[in-house]
């Protein structure tokens, strides 16, 4: 009797095919998953975020009544940090002395850097909270006058909050793990919303260039394909048609 079976050419042929299958699929499995974590991750610190706000609203009214001193001012920084941290559970709290935050600088999206080292400025009050996260606090408008957009909110804004999601792991970089906040008189905004004029999606997150402006994008649409495909627009496409077209830059 003659018994069927695959010949070694066969065995190789499908093996090579599962490989190259496994080596376009799995990298987009795991940077999948990672940008999950990283998505989660931000609307928890977002969530907490706007609890302190309206903690800190009821204990000491109005923003512009929190003597926020002047912008980028350390004392100020160091003010709204007294003022919000206490609705977290702090590990560790530099302020202004540096030791939180990595000493390297923020790198943009497309892997330059931002010129901005948190850890040696003193504008920024930072801190180390449960969940791995940082945070750093810049006064930006004591009077919460400044106008940066539309809208009430982006046209009051008093002060900038940075995030970084995953602590000091990297890749250190602002639209992937790296966040912007702003404190206005209505509450805490996200940057790149298409109510902000000044840091908009289209020129700081969109294709991948600085990432300064990819937070509203995150927060709405829960996906950071802005890393992976271009024509992203808050009134046209809003995710990738094609997980083939991703493209890893970091």
């Amino acid at each position: 009797m003659k018994r069927k079976a695959f010949t070694l050419a066969e065995v190789l042929i499908t093996l090579g095919i599962i490989g190259v299958l496994a080596a376009i699929l799995i990298p987009n499995i795991v940077e999948n998953y990672r940008e999950k974590q990283f998505t989660s991750q931000l609307k928890k610190v977002y969530a907490a975020l706007a609890n302190a706000y309206e903690k800190t609203l009821v204990e000491y009214g109005e923003t512009y009544n929190w003597n926020l001193g002047t912008a980028n001012s350390s004392d100020g920084a160091n003010r709204l940090n007294e003022l919000l941290l206490p609705n977290f559970r702090i590990l560790n709290n530099c302020k202004t002395d540096g030791g939180c935050w990595r000493n390297t600088e923020i790198k943009y999206l497309n892997n330059t850097s931002s010129g901005l080292n948190i850890s040696n400025n003193s504008a920024y009050s930072t801190a180390f909270v449960e969940g791995g996260m940082l945070l750093a606090f810049r006064v930006l408008d004591a009077n919460c006058n400044l106008a940066i957009g539309t809208g009430d909110e982006y046209g009051h804004v008093c002060a900038e909050v940075v995030v970084d999601v995953n602590g000091e792991k990297n890749p250190n970089a602002y639209g992937y793990d790296v966040h912007i906040f702003y404190v206005t008189r209505h509450g805490f905004v996200p940057a790149g919303h298409f109510e902000d004029q000044t840091t908009t999606f289209a020129n700081h997150c969109e294709n991948g260039n600085m990432g300064t402006g990819c937070t509203a994008w995150v927060l709405q649409w829960s996906n950071m394909d802005y890393l992976h495909c271009s024509g992203l627009s808050w009134g046209g496409k809003n995710k990738c048609k094609n997980i083939f077209n991703y493209n890893y830059s970091l």
